[in-house]
């Protein structure tokens, strides 16, 4: 081969390595865009599913600084992302409807707001596309957390309540006389009355006693009224060991007519009635019940109770309602569009 021939491959091979170089390069730089978007919607998404969860506690209104500082937290290669907005709003399964935008909304404007939308962005450099001039690259996202109602539960404890404790319980809180309450005893649950469970659950009191051998003490300020023992999947007793079972709306509930052995068994096993929560007080899951013509009780909604503790005589049971997150494994119940007690919440966009 002539030295001519050598030479020109020579600069053939010379182009070829800065071409593929260059390839390498982009490659490289298009990498750590994709790990830096990567990051960043991974710090909207934890802020979006915070701001979740705390639009079902009492200071709802705090959702969007609970959003931004878990998005803050989340550090994107080193550095906090840049938060654009955080909205409060409604998701209706498909679409996200803005109520209020920033920091200053109050509670009465975001009392029914279910989602939370959060957008952030932040600027990254590259590594070798400095070299043409580009010297680094700004990216953006957004995440929107749903507080979801939950219709039905997996743990159903083997507790029913008429539903009329919650509504009447909820009416004495509004100051709506009593009168006013038995006239639409049945009512479904507004905004106006989760704003109650989530901003007053220990005003919510309730003395629980047992049909014929309980009663409440003297000057008891909640509201008063019977539990009944049920029967969960299918058993004739009260099984505390195994004390989950699915339930939703219009389930029909067979009722157990056993009285002291009953209260007894529930003051004594506590613990066992606890066990899911894991504390003490405790958050159960009950079903809050109507009766119907024919088939005796069913299944109204399926509410949340925080057991705070038993009399001295173990025939009356001290709790309060409020509202419950509903997770896990063994709580997979479906999501609905009505207002409830139990919620899931969901990074929906």
């Amino acid at each position: 081969m002539s030295r001519k021939k050598r030479g020109a491959t020579l600069v053939l091979v010379a182009l070829s390595m800065t071409v593929l170089l260059g390839f390498m390069a982009l490659a490289v730089d298009l990498s750590q865009m994709a790990a830096y978007r990567s990051e960043l919607q991974r710090a909207v998404d934890a802020g979006a599913h915070a701001g979740a969860i705390q639009l079902t506690k009492a200071r709802y209104d705090s959702a969007a600084a609970i959003a931004s500082s878990f998005t803050a937290a989340n550090v994107v290669f080193g550095k906090p992302p840049v938060i654009d907005a955080v909205e409060y709003g409604t998701w209706n399964g498909s679409n996200f409807a803005v109520i209020c935008g920033g920091l200053g909304c109050d509670s009465a404007t975001v009392k029914s707001a279910n989602a939370i939308r959060i957008s952030a962005h932040g600027a990254g450099s590259t590594i070798f596309a400095g070299i043409l001039g580009a010297l680094g690259f700004s990216v953006q996202a957004k995440a929107t957390g749903w507080a979801a109602p939950v219709v039905g539960t997996n743990c159903l404890k083997p507790i029913s309540l008429p539903y009329t404790t919650l509504t009447l319980a909820i009416d004495s809180v509004l100051g709506l006389s009593a009168s006013t309450a038995v006239g639409d005893p049945l009512r479904d649950l507004t905004d106006a009355d989760l704003a109650v469970i989530r901003d007053s659950p220990n005003s919510l009191a309730l003395c629980l006693k047992q049909p014929i051998l309980g009663s409440c003490p003297l000057g008891f300020s909640g509201v008063m009224d019977t539990f009944q023992p049920i029967s969960l999947g299918g058993l004739l007793g009260l099984d505390l060991n195994s004390p989950c079972a699915p339930a939703s709306p219009l389930d029909a509930l067979i009722s157990l007519v056993l009285n002291l052995p009953i209260v007894q068994r529930l003051s004594d096993q506590y613990d066992e009635l606890c066990a899911i929560s894991g504390g003490n007080p405790c958050a159960i899951k009950v079903a809050l019940t109507e009766n119907v013509g024919g088939i005796g009780l069913r299944t109204r909604m399926v509410g949340s109770i925080v057991i705070d503790g038993f009399d001295l005589s173990g025939l009356n049971l001290r709790a309060h309602f409020s509202t419950s997150i509903d997770t896990g494994p063994i709580d997979t119940g479906p999501i609905g569009t009505g207002t409830g007690m139990l919620f899931r919440p969901v990074l929906v966009q």
